[in-house]
């Protein structure tokens, strides 16, 4: 479980980046969208371990609750962090149940700019 979610979380920041990076809100919006991919990654490879989706999303939700213990935040990032995270997990199982399969990770990171994320005004 540790390799698939070490990858996550180097995709995750680099692809945040990577459609980020020209904007001018690119620290609050790449946020938003890494804490988004991240838990959408590492669902998708802790589904190789899991039988179950929704096993798949509570590794994802132990491992970024913990990061949010253990590295705090002011209240209002680290519940906009909670609340993107939440968003990643949900759009997984989402998929998942539309199309009876582990999506494709291509799409679940396309399908993240879609969703209402949250960020700091």
């Amino acid at each position: 479980m540790v390799p698939g979610t070490v990858a996550a979380t180097i995709e995750a920041t680099l692809e945040a980046d990577k459609r980020y990076a020209q904007s001018h809100l690119a620290d609050n919006i790449a946020n938003g969208y890494k804490h988004a991919a991240w838990n959408v990654l590492i669902a998708y490879y802790a589904q190789y371990f899991y039988k179950s989706p929704e096993d798949a999303t509570h590794w994802a939700k132990k491992i970024t609750d913990m990061h949010e213990a253990c590295f705090p935040n002011e209240a209002a990032d680290r519940q906009m962090d909670l609340d993107n995270n939440l968003i990643g997990r949900e759009l997984y199982l989402r998929l998942f149940k539309e199309n009876q399969k582990r999506p494709h990770k291509k799409t679940l990171l396309n399908q993240i700019e879609k969703q209402d994320l949250k960020t700091l005004t």
